[in-house]
């Protein structure tokens, strides 16, 4: 198995086992999807490549049942490069959020269209007894820590992301 084949399976362990650890049996008609909901917040990764990398970003995602779309804005590292960003993902949320998307990332050496596909897995803090939002406002219903991964093409080459996103929702399930 090739060191990238490596890295997106032990990732795709990693979402699997944390959705089914807090006890999230998520497909269950008690949940009750957004009609039109909205979910923001901030994004941090790593990128593990040649010396490494990391990635920081803020999405922001209209939701609508099991359905999302969602812009973001990044920054990240990649060898030895500092990209800028942004792009548009389609998710779909199935007990765990899978997607695709597409951006543009620019640096000093260079630029284009990056393609990438996603993985996360949402685990609403309230599961885990952690009742922020209520403390937050009556703007704020939930909030959710999705530990994800993503694959991104780009420049002739493809990277990996192992990342983390807070995301604050003004719905609730």
């Amino acid at each position: 198995m090739s060191k990238h084949a490596s890295i997106a399976v032990a990732t795709l362990v990693f979402v699997l086992t944390m959705s089914t650890s807090v006890g999230a049996n998520v497909i269950t008609p008690s949940i009750n999807f957004p009609k039109g909901g909205l979910s923001v917040g901030p994004a941090v990764a790593f990128v593990p490549a040649d010396g490494g990398g990391a990635h920081v970003s803020v999405d922001a995602a209209l939701c609508f049942g099991i359905f999302s779309i969602s812009g973001n804005v990044k920054m990240m590292t990649l060898k030895d490069d500092l990209l800028f960003g942004g792009g548009m993902e389609a998710t779909v949320f199935v007990g765990l959020n899978l997607g695709a998307g597409v951006g543009y990332l620019a640096g000093n050496d260079v630029h284009g269209v990056a393609l990438n596909t996603f993985v996360g897995a949402p685990v609403p803090l309230d599961l885990l007894g952690i009742k922020l939002a209520s403390k937050l406002g009556r703007r704020f219903k939930m909030i959710v820590l999705e530990p994800y991964y993503r694959m991104t093409w780009f420049n002739g080459g493809y990277s990996h992301e192992i990342g983390l996103m807070l995301k604050f929702t003004n719905f609730s399930l």
